[in-house]
């Protein structure tokens, strides 16, 4: 579960920077929310797979161990 904590922790704090970078550059919310969605937007189907598989290789182990330890 640390693994997640610390996951989201660097997410939050990368989503943060890019707010404030955007806001610095005079830009409004609604367009700082667009520019980071648009990479998602653009993306053909094989990004979209290897996208997936690398968000499951870091949800599936932590979330395995996790219920392996409650089972002890």
């Amino acid at each position: 579960m640390k693994i997640l904590g610390i996951f989201f922790l660097v997410n939050l704090l990368n989503f943060s920077f890019v707010y404030i970078v955007d806001r610095l550059a005079g830009l409004k919310f609604s367009k700082t929310l667009r520019n980071m969605s648009e990479p998602f937007s653009t993306m053909t189907f094989p990004e979209y797979v290897i996208t997936i598989v690398l968000l499951i290789m870091v949800f599936v182990p932590p979330i395995f161990s996790f219920f392996k330890k409650q089972r002890k």
